[in-house]
């Protein structure tokens, strides 16, 4: 018989108990479903249903604890205004099924609110795949269908069809593909596809840095095959703000960060300007100041 840890974590106790209740009942999710969409074997789940703490590594508790779909840490998200405005725009995409690109600079909050929107949101029908610059057609296809719940193989066209049939069948779906920037032509020329084939069915958002707007619009004006089509399709481009300085104090404030001297401390590593132009701050580089400020407080 295998041992088994007599006393778990309050962490793993927590990943266990919501692991449990979103596959309890006709109405939550198949294991199988579940480790889909958390990116996790079949094995791992059975094990954390079955209190087998011991098969199942530290850093995936942690890893497990902070994912979005269990919705374990909502409480530490900042409602900024890019999230807010994130929001705005996939819902606008999603009822009235068109396509729009969000590209902006890198650190924004894009895949934080794509994330909350896909899985701790109240939208239903939410798809969200984070692309790669090592996919291949097929390899993103398989991932979006996995993002679907279903399990693709075959030939691109095959997988295609299959994709364009669940969103169909689906009450207003929305796609989101982050990271779009990094998918090779043939890839956005399939994005492509699933638009026209869903128009009027279906709303997709594309994520990404400056590039992604600069590559398709550049690519359209030098006639590449299929970037003029792409490109006429994206009915919105998204800019985003700059962190503010209440939202930077908004996140020290979560993390523990109560005096102004330390707010400004951060404000000050992250490039933070009171002039927007100025201003080249960003929410990753703000995070980083601040778990070197809190090391160098622990230290002390």
């Amino acid at each position: 018989m295998e041992a088994i840890q007599v006393n778990p974590s309050a962490k793993q106790t927590a990943v266990h108990e919501q692991i449990t209740r979103m596959t309890s009942g006709s109405t939550g999710y198949s294991a199988k479903r579940l480790s889909q969409l958390l990116g996790v074997s079949d094995a791992t789940i059975s094990h954390i249903k079955n209190r087998k703490w011991t098969e199942v590594r530290a850093q995936m508790w942690d890893r497990l604890y902070s994912h979005p779909v269990l919705g374990l840490t909502k409480s530490e998200l900042s409602l900024t205004r890019n999230l807010r405005k994130i929001e705005l725009v996939c819902k606008d995409a999603q009822e009235a099924s068109r396509m729009v690109a969000i590209a902006a600079y890198t650190g924004g909050g894009k895949t934080t609110a794509f994330e909350y929107i896909a899985y701790g949101g109240t939208n239903e029908n939410v798809f969200y795949v984070l692309a790669t610059e090592a996919m291949n057609v097929s390899e993103f296809l398989v991932k979006v269908g996995r993002s679907m719940g279903l399990d693709l193989a075959g030939r691109p066209s095959a997988m295609i069809d299959k994709i364009n049939e669940r969103l169909i069948r689906s009450t207003k779906p929305l796609l989101i593909i982050d990271d779009a920037g990094k998918l090779n032509d043939a890839c956005m020329r399939h994005i492509q596809i699933i638009y026209d084939y869903t128009k009027g069915y279906a709303g997709i958002v594309l994520g990404g840095t400056e590039y992604l707007q600069k590559t398709i619009h550049r690519k359209a004006t030098l006639d590449k095959r299929g970037f003029r089509e792409l490109k006429r399709r994206i009915s919105l481009w998204v800019d985003l703000y700059r962190p503010s300085y209440k939202e930077i104090q908004d996140r020290c404030e979560k993390r523990g960060l109560l005096a102004e001297q330390e707010v400004m401390l951060v404000a000050k590593a992250a490039r933070w300007n009171k002039d927007e132009v100025a201003n080249e701050s960003d929410f990753g580089t703000i995070e980083n100041a601040i778990d070197n400020l809190l090391r160098r407080k622990n230290a002390n």
